[in-house]
């Protein structure tokens, strides 16, 4: 394969596994971020001029929808720098592996459809409940570390991550 034409679909994969990891992240997050308003949101619901309407509880996660990608906008990049250059030196293939298992991740725990699926075909529910992101994708990179001989893992800077994971409530 010429190397432009990989260099594009490598690209278009990281683009694609960004949009899954996005709503696999929202889908995940959204019940942290604004569950504990749900009993207490005053909102009133909006129409749209008869396109569309927000009902309180739609109004209140569309709001949480925008903290969490303000936040994303914000802060991710330092985040993204040392998971993905400083914990281990990721290429863009490897960062598409590490995107889309973490994304699998949440999209599993947060699948109230694939739940469903299963238990219909007599087999066990994933539970659905939000799990660690950080630590999905942590894991993520130490799995490509790991099969790679662990020699390019930066343990200091993992020490670092688990250090902040224990003091963070």
């Amino acid at each position: 394969m010429h190397l432009f034409r990989q260099d594009a679909l490598t690209r278009y994969a990281l683009i694609l596994a960004g949009v899954f990891g996005a709503y696999s992240l929202g889908a995940n997050n959204i019940a942290n971020v604004m569950g504990p308003f749900v009993g207490v949101v005053q909102f009133n619901s909006v129409d749209f001029y008869g396109l569309f309407s927000l009902n309180p509880l739609q109004q209140l996660f569309l709001l949480g929808g925008v903290a969490i990608s303000i936040g994303v906008f914000t802060y991710s990049r330092r985040v993204m720098f040392t998971v993905g250059r400083d914990l281990y030196n990721l290429s863009p293939v490897a960062g598409w592996v590490v995107i889309m298992a973490h994304s699998i991740v949440l999209f599993l725990f947060a699948s109230k459809g694939l739940s469903a699926w299963l238990n219909g075909v007599g087999l066990p529910q994933m539970p659905l409940v939000p799990v660690s992101s950080s630590q999905a994708v942590i894991g993520a990179v130490l799995g490509i570390g790991l099969i790679r001989g662990r020699h390019g893992i930066r343990w200091g800077v993992l020490g670092e991550i688990g250090l902040g994971w224990l003091l963070t409530p």
